[in-house]
């Protein structure tokens, strides 16, 4: 029988970019894990965790406390498979913010039980190492899962339109909603927001002067905002917020000149498309991180909402010439994808185990 491999993260929730995650742990564990058959399930389930061979928690930004119940959630997942000697593993795993002690402590108490944990980042290891305690000689530093999908399997580009000189450009424009909890993350964020929101209101639809524009929705949470700016530039948006609808972003983006997103998932479902994106952040740090280590030569590339509305970002797009992926940040996405490759550690540790457990089964 196949070894049942059940995964746990956001995926099935309404975001693309888990989705994303989702599908890519799939094929990996299936891929690199012998004989396996992999499930990922929304979250928390009992029941699935009792039918596991081994327990996968992955994989995106899953730490972070400013909603506790996402910290109870995933250490209750670690601590029933715990209970019923399950293995569990952690893959592609970020850190977004951890503010307090209890959460702390919390993941200090119950880490421990994962066999071992692949980061997407340096700043993720360290931060799982030297402050929540885990050991660094069972982390593996790789990159965002996401990195794993091969462009060359989706669906090819669409022709050029012949009767257009025009070029296309995407907007994945997320919409803030993290209610009175932005004070722990940037204190000025909501009047950012506020002046954001009125320079697009004011200003977005003058990219039609230049552009073919799409609208993608790549969360539920995004749906107002994006008949917003669909009713703006008299379009209707691209909405992708189911499971199976995860893979199709990468195809509309390899259809694009341009993709300006606020979605973290946006920016690296751009990259993986291999085309030229603007990343603009709401304060999470994470596209930040993400272009500082990763993506050095997209340095300007990488925007706040305020510098998007401080530094006319409609005009810039007006103006400048159309970017294109140099050499150097081709070269860096290549180094990106083989550091995430190197989730395969993980995956060796996981053979390894099933290999043991076979033996001792064989000797008893």
């Amino acid at each position: 029988m196949p070894l049942k491999i059940n995964v746990f993260g956001a995926a099935h929730y309404g975001n693309v970019g888990d989705d994303l995650i989702g599908l890519a742990l799939q094929q990996f564990l299936q891929t690199h894990v012998a004989d396996s058959q992999v499930t990922i399930y929304p979250q928390h389930s009992r029941y699935a965790i009792e039918q596991a061979d081994i327990v996968v928690i992955g994989g995106g930004g899953l730490i972070y406390d400013y909603d506790m119940a996402n910290v109870r959630n995933y250490l209750q997942i670690i601590n029933e498979a715990q209970a019923d000697r399950i293995p569990v593993y952690m893959m592609g795993i970020g850190v977004q913010h951890v503010f307090s002690q209890e959460a702390r402590d919390m993941y200090r108490q119950t880490l421990p039980f994962v066999t071992a944990i692949s980061t997407r980042g340096e700043h993720d290891s360290q931060f799982i190492t030297q402050e929540l305690g885990y050991p660094a000689s069972r982390v593996v530093t790789a990159r965002d899962l996401v990195f794993l999908l091969e462009p060359d399997t989706h669906a090819a580009p669409d022709a050029p339109d012949p009767t257009s000189q025009r070029p296309k450009l995407a907007l994945s424009l997320a919409d803030w909603q993290l209610g009175s909890n932005y004070k722990k993350i940037d204190s000025h964020l909501a009047s950012d927001y506020t002046s954001y929101r009125r320079y697009l209101s004011r200003h977005l639809p003058r990219l039609a002067e230049r552009y073919d524009v799409t609208i993608v929705c790549q969360a539920r949470e995004d749906i107002e905002l994006s008949q917003e700016l669909g009713a703006m530039f008299g379009v209707t948006p691209v909405y992708l917020q189911d499971f199976a609808d995860a893979m199709q972003l990468i195809t509309i983006y390899q259809q694009q000149d341009l993709v300006v997103t606020n979605r973290y998932h946006g920016f690296i479902g751009a990259m993986v498309a291999r085309t030229p994106v603007y990343g603009v952040s709401y304060g999470s740090h994470k596209t930040e991180r993400l272009v500082q280590d990763s993506f050095p030569s997209l340095a300007g590339n990488f925007l706040t909402i305020r510098q998007f509305y401080e530094q006319d970002m409609v005009s810039r797009l007006l103006a400048e010439p159309l970017p294109t992926l140099a050499p150097k940040t081709l070269q860096e996405l290549d180094k990106c994808v083989k550091l995430a490759y190197n989730n395969t550690k993980i995956t060796k540790i996981i053979n390894n185990d099933i290999a043991r457990r076979a033996l001792r089964y064989v000797e008893d």
